[in-house]
């Protein structure tokens, strides 16, 4: 029974030291991450066909998925409003940010389901 207990203690502190922790991020970081969030849930997302709908990796945060919308949502505002948003995200998230390794982009499939894009 030591021996099990002993194996149990060295075997999870072995593959403890690959498992990624979780990050602690700032409250300004997360603050910042959610008012992006809400300025991308805001935009509309009407569609008739799947082909209406794509994703965008607009979050930045480059480990989060793509937000699909449809694909002719942009408009010069749009892009202004998303490049100050995107800008105060990095600002407050550069320190937490910065120890992180790179993310791979989450796989997405975009789609009209009841006249709204989706993805998943």
């Amino acid at each position: 029974m030591k021996t099990f207990i002993t194996l149990t203690i060295v075997l999870g502190c072995f593959f403890g030291l690959f498992s990624t922790p979780a990050s602690a991020e700032s409250d300004g970081c997360i603050a910042a991450q959610e008012r992006l969030e809400a300025f991308l849930q805001s935009q509309p997302k009407t569609c008739s066909v799947d082909s209406d709908c794509e994703g965008f990796f607009y979050r930045a945060d480059g480990c989060k998925p793509a937000i699909i919308l449809p694909r002719n949502h942009s408009s010069p505002e749009f892009l202004t409003a998303l490049e100050a948003e995107q800008g105060k995200v990095r600002e407050a998230c550069a320190a937490d940010w910065s120890t992180r390794g790179p993310c791979s982009p989450t796989p997405f499939k975009a789609g009209c389901v009841n006249n709204l894009c989706t993805g998943g």
